[in-house]
């Protein structure tokens, strides 16, 4: 297994050097990009919400040009690469446009919120947020009331839908902030492990197949990663050495299904694409790694001294992409990715006790390329970056094929050749 994880690090660190420009033509490769779920994508909407799931704050936006967005990590999250890989701008989050710029934007809208999950009740605890039935709620908004402004025919309209691309990364916080919180939600005493799972996925469909109603026809859906080695719930669970066990044996349970909810929807919804992102692939065995050679997490350290035996493929050079000005955090500093990622401890040096979001305005770590996670929960731009070339050029961690052959492909087209095997979780 080992092997095989180091394979996957090499192959994408091959392309991070392979695609040394990044595809930024003035005609973009489709319409637009519509974003829905987490933390973990969200662009800014929880800035509008009275919820303590808020970040728009320094050190949030160290490396993002404009500063804190309300993007929970330093700089651009995966949504932001693939945008930027596609051709488009930054897609905007829904809540921090007016009603003029709705009716004018055809490029794509983010209705991503933070602490947010399939079920309703999720990430309640933490105030307001856009739960996915009231994120669908708002695109239906946008495809009734603000498109129809910019296009001629209702067929003009849902030709442009279906070339469309839409992300959906969420699930996350329906264990984070509701099945493992005992004490504030009942979830965990209504149903087993099992049982949840499949609570989940059986209302995730049923969100899928709203967006299918309305137009969408190129899916990108993302599984969980391991939530065991977050550092939060490393702290949360008490744990010397390794990983969460427990709760990553509950991420197995939900993964192994949304493998076959996604292999059902591509047999069912015919015309339509399913793009499977396996963030479990990609970051899995790289956090048992290096949460198994330290012992535990060190919450006010920031750096460590490099020693850690780590497989090979892990020290590789990271590259940029391109010194391109379609990459205004890069552009100029290829020095700054000759690190691979050494240590599982946040980038920031304090962390809040009951949030574990950065404090504000806290000292960081001084090479936040060497860092997997950005605070408690959340990734670096590093690892975005990571994913979202892997998503888009190449065999892993999207399957069965990537965000540009999904670009390409021609709406309905849904008896295509696929060019990789989709590996089940």
């Amino acid at each position: 297994m080992s092997e095989f994880f180091s394979m996957i690090l090499l192959s994408l660190w091959l392309l991070l050097h392979l695609f040394q420009v990044i595809n930024c033509s003035s005609t973009p490769l489709v319409p637009a990009l519509y974003v829905f779920g987490d933390s973990m994508v969200d662009s800014g909407n929880n800035d509008f919400l009275n919820t303590t799931a808020k970040v728009n704050y320094n050190p949030y936006g160290t490396d993002f040009p404009a500063g804190p967005t309300g993007r929970f990590t330093n700089g651009l999250t995966s949504v932001d690469f693939l945008a930027q890989f596609l051709g488009l701008h930054f897609v905007p989050p829904y809540l921090g446009l007016s009603m003029a710029q709705k009716g004018k934007i055809i490029t794509g809208m983010n209705y991503a919120s933070g602490s947010a999950g399939i079920l309703q009740e999720t990430g309640s605890g933490m105030g307001k947020n856009l739960h996915l039935e009231q994120q669908i709620e708002f695109f239906t908004e946008t495809v009734n009331q603000f498109l129809p402004q910019n296009f001629k025919t209702k067929d003009e309209l849902l030709q442009y839908l279906s070339k469309s691309i839409f992300v959906v990364n969420i699930g996350s916080n329906d264990y984070l902030n509701n099945y493992l919180l005992s004490t504030q939600y009942n979830s965990s005493h209504l149903y087993t492990p099992e049982q949840f799972a499949s609570v989940l996925l059986k209302e995730f469909r049923q969100h899928l197949q709203e967006l299918h109603n309305l137009g969408a026809r190129k899916f990108v859906v993302f599984n969980l990663g391991p939530l065991g080695c977050l550092p939060a719930i490393i702290k949360l669970e008490n744990i010397k050495i390794g990983c969460a066990t427990r709760v990553n044996e509950m991420v197995s349970l939900y993964n192994k299904g949304f493998h076959s909810m996604i292999q059902e929807m591509r047999t069912s919804f015919k015309g339509s694409t399913f793009v499977q992102g396996n963030v479990n692939l990609l970051s899995s065995g790289l956090l048992q790694t290096m949460a198994s050679n330290l012992n535990g997490f060190n919450f006010n350290q920031s750096v460590v001294d490099g020693s850690l035996p780590l497989p090979y493929s892990f020290q590789k050079t990271i590259e940029t992409i391109g010194d391109s000005e379609c990459d205004p955090i890069e552009s100029g500093t290829r020095s700054r990715y000759n690190y691979g990622f050494l240590t599982p401890s946040p980038c920031c040096s304090i962390l809040d006790n009951e949030t574990n979001y950065c404090l504000k305005d806290v000292s960081t770590c001084m090479d936040r390329t060497t860092h997997f996670f950005w605070d408690g929960y959340h990734p670096t731009q590093s690892v975005y970056r990571l994913l979202a070339v892997g998503c888009f050029y190449g065999p892993i961690p999207c399957t069965p094929i990537n965000v540009l052959q999904l670009a390409l492909e021609q709406p309905g087209n849904a008896s295509h050749k696929h060019h990789f095997v989709s590996s089940s979780i």
